[in-house]
């Protein structure tokens, strides 16, 4: 395959429309059982100590529709990954295209400006948190040195191995909120699109040259920007 396919899979347009349909579906979700559960507590609200069965019940559900947004904004994530592994391999492992998951990871992607790490990395470290903290015992979150590194970083997101919240908290750390999950993928998708556009830099100082972003098609039909038209 060639640089110029791999790269056409990874800004694909119209593979991106059905991730962030989905997140937006289920952030309307997320909306009905906060709904419900604000109903309930009136204008001042409800301390935890005195959350009711079905307060718990609500805020259950919306951390799982916010992890499994996490975890299909996550798969978008992987296969960038994968396309990249495949790129640089059917190339010939040019130094130019990143190497290992990490530096995939850290790559073109806007920076969370008080933790230092990319946004693409806050959502896979919520999305593995999502997925393996009932694995994990409580002396796996004892410190001071942890060795679980998704632990390490979920610490630093604010997560912990109890709590009402935890992916709520996760999300806020990217300014969403569960009532609107949508921008969750045009993060990825962004990311994506800028990953591509680096690509295409170091491949131009290399002496390689890579199609421009979606070329018209013999037809005359131009896909559409997906940065813009996902939001």
């Amino acid at each position: 395959m060639s640089i110029d396919y791999w790269i056409d899979r990874l800004e694909d347009p119209f593979e991106m429309f059905a991730l962030v349909h989905v997140l937006r579906s289920l952030g309307a979700l997320a909306d009905e059982s906060e709904s419900s559960r604000a109903e309930r507590a009136g204008w001042w609200g409800v301390s935890p100590k005195y959350y009711s069965v079905e307060d718990e019940h609500d805020i259950e559900v919306v951390e799982h529709l916010i992890g499994s947004a996490f975890v299909l904004a996550q798969t978008s994530i992987t296969q960038a990954v994968s396309v990249l592994k495949r790129m640089r391999e059917d190339a010939g492992c040019p130094v130019w295209i990143p190497k290992d998951k990490a530096a995939v990871l850290s790559t073109a992607a806007p920076i969370h400006a008080e933790l230092g790490v990319s946004q693409i990395t806050i959502i896979n470290t919520a999305a593995d948190y999502y997925k393996h903290r009932v694995e994990w015992k409580e002396e796996d979150w004892a410190g001071p040195t942890l060795k679980n590194k998704t632990i390490v970083n979920a610490v630093a997101l604010g997560l912990g191995p109890k709590g009402y919240h935890n992916m709520v908290q996760a999300l806020r750390e990217l300014q969403i909120y569960p009532d609107n999950m949508a921008p969750l993928g045009s993060i990825v998708v962004s990311w994506r699109e800028s990953l591509a556009d680096y690509l295409r830099s170091e491949g131009a100082k290399h002496g390689v040259a890579i199609h421009p972003r979606y070329p018209e098609e013999p037809h005359g039909r131009t896909a559409p920007n997906s940065s813009n038209d996902l939001r």
